[in-house]
């Protein structure tokens, strides 16, 4: 997706996304809050950041702008159900001036949060060759048809976010990673000091250890003995 279509000040607001979402480690509401800049821009009622759940294979809204934002955030979506879940099992923009009416549009979920979304566009997050989400803007002001570039503005959002989500979770797992490092390496310690507090816990690893090593020596012994007395039978 270009971005010949972004005027000079689409390309300055991507760029201070650029530099927000990427100088803390509060990843999700630094996309929270360029996400409102963005529907801003586009000029859309209400918009959502929907991410798939690799436990559960659902498709779960993660931000959401809007007077029914609350309620939004409250949805799961089972995986390629509704315009969101469809565009994260297939990767491709969805853009529709009649949602309402639309075959794909999740209807229920529409009742559920008192929402009428008539214009939508829909964009996947991609990262790392897979599709993990997806963005959408409803309901542009004065009832038009999002624009083309309208696309080109949201799709260098989600590039942005979907890098954004990416290297959260990549540091989350490191600092899980840390973590069970720390605690085993505690625990460790807390072996070694009850050890050499206690004389006769020694004692019985030692034995444990010689008997380890005399085992190892009398399964070399029977494997020398069966070896030899195949090589004599061989040669009678």
């Amino acid at each position: 997706m270009g971005i010949d279509l972004l005027t000079a000040d689409d390309l300055r607001t991507l760029i201070e996304i650029t530099h927000r979402v990427n100088s803390t480690l509060e990843v999700r509401k630094a996309v929270d809050e360029t996400l409102h800049r963005v529907t801003e821009l586009v000029e859309a009622d209400a918009s959502s950041i929907w991410l798939l759940d690799d436990d559960t294979n659902e498709v779960v809204c993660a931000n959401a702008t809007g007077e029914r934002a609350n309620e939004v955030l409250k949805v799961r979506l089972a995986f390629g159900h509704g315009i969101a879940g469809r565009v994260v099992e297939h990767g491709k923009i969805y853009a529709t001036g009649d949602a309402i009416n639309d075959k794909y549009h999740a209807r229920e979920v529409a009742i559920r949060v008192c929402y009428d979304v008539h214009e939508m566009l829909c964009v996947p997050l991609n990262g790392r060759g897979t599709t993990i989400g997806c963005v959408q803007v409803m309901n542009k002001v004065g009832g038009r048809m999002f624009s083309d570039r309208d696309v080109q503005l949201v799709s260098a959002f989600a590039d942005l976010a979907a890098l954004a989500v990416h290297n959260a979770a990549l540091f989350t797992r490191q600092q899980e990673d840390h973590e069970a490092i720390r605690r085993s390496e505690q625990e460790s310690r807390k072996f070694r000091h009850i050890v050499e507090q206690s004389p006769s816990t020694v004692a019985v690893l030692d034995t444990m250890v010689r008997s380890s090593t005399s085992t190892r020596r009398l399964w070399r012994l029977q494997d020398l003995t069966r070896r030899t007395f195949a090589a004599s039978r061989t040669r009678n």
